[in-house]
């Protein structure tokens, strides 16, 4: 059953209708494999998540946006990350900082559909943070302890030893993992042979992480289940309305209030702008319930947006922005643990590698990824005007009258200054309509804002002269000027407008390889790496795949771990284990 965004606004609450559509869109449940559950001040949690349908249990074709979180005992969060999905799957990571007190944590992932599901039906696992730079909570003491870390009475986490390691594979005939040897020397090329035994195999969705063994204590991390055993399914959010799914992208809601009554406001015309060079801009429309929707599909690349009430008659509008909540359980069981002063030594080690390691982070840098953007119509313009290239005039109407064509300064019905783009033929009738206006990617709904504004720091003027709709707002083309700074919304202000705080995805990385082909390239930089690899999107197309890297001078056992779903659903989980003298 195919339901369009638009269609779930509108009946965001209105009752039992509502319902009635939300029970027929399927539910959704999600697994995070995660490289550790044990970690120190900065240290990295690596994470990939995937996001399935129960009914079929393979990936969702739902939400497209999907949150990670840690909390602790006190249901406080330590960070929340939003992850743009792509096939139902996206990865993340967190650097722990000095200021996360040691203790224990819960990982918590979902979606928004997932919060009208019964019986919180979020992923959660355990995960202990040690920070060796503060004193450690009382409730984490085996016995009291005088000082702290930093004057040498080191507290250790020792009341659980973790479980032997055992090494294990799918059933057989679904994937095989060989290892070109089980003994390694440092700084010695690893090779890993994978074989999928079936299509099914081949054409799932995986991740594998090799990482060094910790001697200390800690929670184990759970396994992929079968996917079509959660729930997830429709039911009360105790909000009176459900909490909508991000189906096309990233949701954006928040109300307009009247100024004085501070009642609801509807059918009112909301604009969102991300200003800059790659300007995002749109339109919506208050609910009966004062509410809008705006829905990001883009990748952006800063943590502001401003919102403005349109035809604003001297009112000023409140906007008030929904903010994103992590569904907690109401019951919650913490990993428990104790410290004492057994494997001081231990700590102190792993504590100095981890500063020399991010002492040269630099040279072990992470590489962005850049998203692939598709050019929305507001910024496909036709004409452009760079001024550079012709005689400078003081002010933008004179600009428009001596350099730029097919635009002039005339008046609305009220008798204000509004711009006019003349209509490409056919369009004739677009004479006498607004334009859309931008000025560094903020919208303009008073022209004569600008007409004040200094032409010599405009750098370029764009001009569309093409006809456009969103939603019930008509245009007649597009004008919009850049600056040379850029930056012509932090210096203008109007009380209509309102700037908010964005909560903006996870950007995609390309993790650092640690190679040693290249002799004595990195022959003095030290390596104390514990994570040797991490591929959160693993391919086995084909059916077979060969893996590498490099080990580091940390000797010990390592652990390869594989985890995932075949294209059927069904889970994957291979373990091996390796040592390095």
């Amino acid at each position: 059953m195919v339901i369009s965004f638009l269609a779930l606004t509108r009946l965001a609450g209105q009752g039992t209708r509502a319902d009635e559509v939300y029970r027929t869109i399927p539910g959704e449940a999600v697994y995070v494999q995660h490289n550790t559950n044990l970690l120190f001040s900065g240290e990295t949690l690596y994470y990939k998540l995937y996001c399935m349908n129960p009914a079929s249990g393979k990936p969702s074709a739902l939400s497209k946006i999907a949150y990670v979180a840690m909390v602790g005992k006190d249901r406080q969060t330590v960070f929340q990350h939003k992850l743009r999905l792509e096939n139902g799957m996206g990865q993340g990571e967190f650097f722990v900082p000095a200021n996360v007190s040691t203790g224990s944590y819960k990982l918590i992932a979902y979606t928004n559909w997932m919060k009208n599901g019964q019986g919180n039906p979020v992923f959660t696992a355990d995960v202990v943070l040690v920070n060796p730079y503060q004193d450690t909570s009382e409730n984490y003491l085996e016995k009291p302890v005088p000082d702290s870390l930093v004057t040498d009475s080191l507290e250790v986490l020792n009341e659980k030893q973790p479980a032997p390691p055992v090494e294990h594979e799918p059933d057989a005939g679904q994937l095989t993992a060989t290892l070109d040897k089980s003994q390694f020397g440092k700084r010695a090329l690893v090779r890993l042979d994978l074989q999928a035994g079936n299509e099914t195999v081949a054409g799932g969705y995986y991740s594998l992480s090799v990482r060094r063994l910790s001697d200390l204590g800690h929670p184990s991390e759970p396994e992929p289940a079968p996917i079509r055993m959660a729930t997830a399914t429709f039911g009360d959010t105790g909000q009176g309305t459900p909490v909508l799914p991000e189906m096309r992208g990233e949701l954006l809601s928040g109300k307009v209030q009247a100024p004085e009554e501070g009642m609801p406001v509807n059918n009112l015309p909301v604009a969102f702008s991300i200003t800059g060079d790659d300007f995002i801009f749109e339109i919506a429309r208050t609910n009966e319930q004062g509410t809008f929707y705006f829905n990001l599909d883009r990748d952006y690349d800063t943590t502001k947006g401003i919102f403005q009430v349109l035809d604003q008659e001297g009112k000023g509008y409140d906007i008030r922005m929904d903010e994103e909540t992590v569904p907690i359980p109401e019951s919650l069981n913490f990993y428990e643990f104790s410290l004492n002063d057994e494997l001081a030594d231990e700590i102190r080690t792993r504590s100095i590698q981890n500063q020399i390691e991010n002492a040269y982070v630099e040279v072990k840098a992470d590489t962005l990824i850049q998203p692939r953007r598709v050019l929305p119509f507001y910024r496909d313009f036709q004409l452009r005007y760079h001024l550079d290239d012709f005689t400078r005039f003081n002010t933008i109407e004179e600009t428009l009258v001596e350099i730029v064509d097919h635009v002039w300064l005339s008046q609305d019905r009220q008798g204000q200054p509004m711009f006019q783009v003349r209509p490409l033929d056919g369009y004739l009738d677009g004479i006498g309509m607004p334009p859309m206006v931008f000025m560094d990617g903020l919208y303009i709904q008073n022209h004569k804002d600008i007409l004040g504004f200094p032409a010599r720091q405009i750098k370029n003027i764009f001009i569309s002269r093409d006809r456009y709709q969103i939603g019930a707002n008509v245009f007649q083309g597009i004008l919009a000027f850049e600056t040379f700074a850029s930056d012509f919304s932090d210096n203008f202000y109007r009380d209509f407008l309102k700037a908010k705080p964005l909560f903006r995805p996870q950007t995609s990385k390309a993790y650092y390889f640690q190679s040693y082909d290249n002799s004595g390239k990195q022959e003095r930089i030290p390596d104390f790496r514990r994570q040797l690899y991490w591929v959160p999107n693993l391919s086995l197309s084909g059916g077979k795949k060969q893996v590498h890297w490099f080990t580091s001078d940390l000797a010990g056992t390592y652990e390869v771990n594989l985890q995932g779903f075949t294209s059927e659903g069904q889970p994957i989980s291979l373990v091996k284990l390796f040592n390095v003298e």
